[in-house]
């Protein structure tokens, strides 16, 4: 019985590996390109930087396990309703797509533009602080951040 389901289950499993392993390897590509180019700006590479890796790869895969999910839902009621439907995984298709564009625009990312998104984060918290204090406070926060306090 074991038998006869695994041989029904395994392309769809064999696709199914294939598509996680494509997102694996797009965001292994991002992190080495990621590297690359702090090295050879000057940049200090630091666990900061593998650690916003590793939370990226628990959310893209969260992602990718719920679209799974949806996606053995359908071919489950095509199977057992003997549509005429195929198949395939394709939410998690779709899904893979999507996450491999974004790391390909990660990689050809310049730096500017991601300095940028930066830089608009820090006028945002200030233009917040300063609503929020009075001037000598807003420069004593300012003094505090760049000191690294």
């Amino acid at each position: 019985m074991f038998d006869y389901i695994l041989e029904i289950v395994k392309p769809q499993l064999i696709v199914f590996t294939g598509l996680y392993f494509a997102v694996l390897l797009a965001m292994i590509a991002d992190l080495f390109a990621g590297y690359r180019k702090a090295k050879k700006d000057g940049f200090l590479r630091s666990s900061k930087g593998l650690r916003r890796t590793v939370k990226k790869i628990a959310e893209y895969y969260n992602l990718m396990f719920v679209v799974s999910i949806i996606d053995c839902v359908y071919m489950t009621a095509v199977f057992q309703g003997n549509f005429s439907l195929p198949q395939m995984p394709i939410c998690t298709f779709l899904a893979t797509i999507f996450l491999c564009i974004i790391e390909l625009k990660s990689i050809y990312e310049k730096k500017s533009e991601k300095e940028r998104a930066d830089m608009e984060t820090v006028a945002k918290f200030i233009a917040k602080i300063a609503k929020d204090k009075d001037t000598k406070q807003v420069i004593e926060l300012i003094s505090e951040v760049v000191d690294g306090k």
